[in-house]
Parts: C-alpha cells; sequence; structure tokens
C-alpha cells in the first residue's frame, strides 16, 4: 500500500481468510501502470504464487518485475 501512495488513493478491504482487495482511484494510463508494478514487486518480495489482477473488472497480467 505504501508503494501505491506516490501513483493513486487506495483503499484495503478484507475479503476474509488471507484474501484482500485495493481498491485504487481511477488515474491516468502513467499511474495504472506503476501501480501495477508496485503490485508485482510485492506479490514477488512476499513470495506470492497465485495473484488475481482485475482492472475494471477485467483480469489482467501483472508485469515482469523479476
Amino acid at each position: 500500500m505504501h508503494d501505491l501512495v506516490p501513483f493513486a488513493r487506495t483503499d484495503l478491504i478484507p475479503l476474509g481468510g488471507e484474501r484482500w482487495e485495493v481498491l485504487v482511484e481511477e488515474g491516468s494510463e502513467e499511474a495504472l501502470d506503476a501501480v501495477l508494478h508496485a503490485v508485482a514487486r510485492w506479490a514477488a518480495g512476499c513470495r506470492i504464487e497465485r495473484t488475481r489482477v482485475l482492472v475494471d473488472d477485467e483480469p489482467v497480467e501483472l508485469p515482469d518485475d523479476s
């Protein structure tokens, strides 16, 4: 969440268990790209094997930030 602050306003919503949803306020394409890279770095750093990322309710692939 802290990595996203420079790019967009966010809200964190618990979904139950170990599932969370991060809502990101609508912004520019550049901000979306930065947010997706931040999420990819976070997922890799936490060694999260399975992610589901939606943008406007459509699934997207995270960029390769390895």
